[in-house]
């Protein structure tokens, strides 16, 4: 495999671990309460939501990943980079704000998910304005 071809597959392949990573986490990871405590019954806690819209994050990654693959340069490929930057960006908010996590400081996702999800978001928004800036730059 060339080098170009690697370059090619490798922001698609980060951004599927990433993605993956998403998926995993607040479900099997480091879950969320409601995840880690199943046999509870009663209302939703918020990290229940927070970690369910972080599944659907990841997922939208994954496709996202899907779609970095199969298309070629262009326009469209940036606004799928756009897309992995929104979605990894919407995570800080997500769970520094509304909904959030827990308010104690021993609960699981206070302790493992939060930290885990803002990293893994940290490093998707990291490759693809990476990959974004690299690609702005090549055009130039």
């Amino acid at each position: 495999m060339t080098e170009s071809r690697r370059k090619y597959f490798a922001v698609p392949l980060l951004l599927a671990v990433t993605g993956g990573l998403l998926v995993a986490i607040p479900r099997w990871l480091f879950p969320t309460c409601g995840f880690a405590h199943q046999s509870m019954a009663g209302a939703m806690m918020r990290c229940d939501t927070t970690g369910s819209i972080t599944l659907f994050l990841g997922v939208a990654t994954l496709v996202a990943a899907l779609a970095l693959y199969l298309l070629s340069s262009g326009p469209a490929r940036s606004g799928v980079l756009f897309a992995a930057v929104a979605a990894g960006c919407v995570l800080f908010p997500l769970y520094l704000v509304w909904p959030g996590v827990c308010m104690a400081a021993t609960m699981p996702c206070r302790m493992g998910t939060l930290p885990a999800v803002l990293l893994t978001g940290g490093v998707q928004v990291l490759v693809a304005v990476t990959s974004l800036v690299r690609s702005r730059s090549r055009r130039a």
